[in-house]
């Protein structure tokens, strides 16, 4: 009964962490709205990140302003990008 206990706990919280912590849907969203983003195109096919030290593609395909991923204002992506940031239970607060 105990090791039975023990492996549903485990998987429990196995599966919260992963829910939790589940942040590369956020993060494919992101890459699409850049990718699709007429401006986002226009401003990383004219090579201007390469040419201006505040802007840079990272390895992850995020367009970044000093250091900082840039969000495209996308349907409803900002708000989502907040709601992640500020109410997740890790790192925000709920209010």
């Amino acid at each position: 009964m105990v090791n039975s206990q023990l492996k549903a706990d485990f998987f429990l919280k196995k599966l919260w962490a992963r829910t939790i912590l589940n942040t590369e849907s956020l993060n494919v969203d992101i890459r699409t709205a850049i990718a699709t983003n007429p401006d986002c195109r226009k401003f990383l096919d004219a090579g201007e990140p390469t040419n201006n030290p505040k802007w840079m593609q990272d390895i992850n395909g995020h367009l970044c302003f000093e250091r900082k991923i840039f969000v495209p204002n996308s349907g409803d992506l900002c708000l989502k990008v907040l709601r992640a940031k500020h109410d997740h239970i890790l790192v925000g607060h709920p209010g």
